[in-house]
């Protein structure tokens, strides 16, 4: 029996000791980015602190994601969990209603959204209204564009 609690930060912790120069891949078309789990780990830490010192995400809340595989993605999935959300997420490839469903259904009020999936996640959450923040990965630009196209009410960052 372990005299720690079993979490997913203290998972993290260890990946960013233990095997800090493993690397991550990520395939964008033809080509690759490599980043260390040492650094994965360190922007999930932060990730996790943004959830809940700037959103508000509290313990038990599902966090929805729309992203490919991505390094970025993995981030999302240790940095909610560490702080005690839930990682909730979604198939672009699904029925829009049955998006919507499962958004409504888990409850999700944070989305982590990759600017490549906008146009199949932002035309449905006018019928979401539990969602009040999207996370948008990507460069200024594209969360410009996505911040111009979300319904009001809806805070980008």
């Amino acid at each position: 029996m372990q005299v720690v609690p079993f979490s997913l930060a203290r998972i993290l912790e260890y990946g960013r000791r233990v095997h800090a120069a493993s690397t991550v891949t990520t395939y964008r078309g033809m080509s690759s980015e490599q980043c260390t789990f040492a650094a994965l780990g360190s922007r999930a830490a932060a990730f996790a602190h943004t959830l809940h010192d700037l959103v508000g995400t509290a313990v038990g809340e599902r966090v929805g994601t729309m992203m490919p595989n991505t390094a970025e993605h993995l981030e999302v999935l240790f940095g909610a969990g560490s702080m005690g959300a839930v990682f909730q997420p979604l198939n672009p490839f699904l029925m829009p209603d049955q998006i919507i469903h499962v958004i409504n259904h888990a409850d999700d009020r944070v989305i982590v959204l990759d600017p490549d999936l906008a146009e199949v996640l932002l035309p449905l959450l006018p019928d979401c209204p539990g969602v009040h923040t999207l996370v948008v990965t990507g460069d200024d630009e594209e969360v410009q564009a996505v911040k111009t196209a979300t319904p009001d009410g809806i805070r980008v960052l």
